[in-house]
């Protein structure tokens, strides 16, 4: 026999979610996502190093907004992988935003739709539209991260300088030997 308190703890949501995809067919209307998939992709300038997926459920299941420093915050802790610095050059995202009416004709013909989204700006917030139920799973933010070029120091001799008309002469002393700098 069942304690009431273990009834409260069991995760029903899962048939909710089988009978979504079991009326499929039926039901064709937009919702908010539930969470946002993001993909990071790191490549050096001849092959992709690694991609790494997460999952970010929403907090609130009215907003499906990412907030621009979010976003940012999200991008500068992921610069460092394998101890090594990337950039991030783009962000895009993927929806499969199509309407009902057009997944019928979507399914028997070889029509291409644009999901893609090529470039996001991280200077505003960013808004998750709602899609049909089915393509929930594919909607996607991507990252591209590209290895930084390692750090070229230049270094310049503290002895040389451009001559200064009118400038005077310094003695300096090294090691108790004396040397003029120009």
């Amino acid at each position: 026999m069942r304690d009431s308190d273990e009834d409260e703890d069991l995760d029903l949501s899962w048939i909710e979610t089988t009978q979504k995809i079991i009326n499929a067919d039926k039901n064709y209307e937009k919702e908010l996502l539930e969470y946002i998939t993001f993909h990071y992709c790191y490549v050096n300038n001849t092959t992709i190093q690694k991609i790494i997926t997460e999952k970010h459920y929403f907090s609130d299941k009215l907003n499906t907004s990412l907030s621009s420093e979010f976003l940012n915050t999200l991008i500068k802790s992921k610069l460092t992988h394998n101890h090594k610095q990337y950039l991030c050059t783009s962000v895009s995202s993927f929806f499969v935003n199509l309407e009902s009416e057009q997944i019928q004709p979507f399914v028997k013909t070889a029509s291409h739709f644009h999901f893609f989204n090529k470039s996001i700006d991280l200077s505003s917030n960013f808004v998750c539209p709602p899609t049909i139920f089915v393509f929930h799973s594919l909607n996607s933010l991507f990252f591209l991260f590209e290895e930084a070029p390692p750090l070229q120091l230049v270094t310049k001799s503290i002895m040389t300088h451009m001559h200064v008309k009118g400038a005077t002469k310094k003695r300096v002393t090294f090691n108790h030997k004396t040397c003029k700098v120009k």
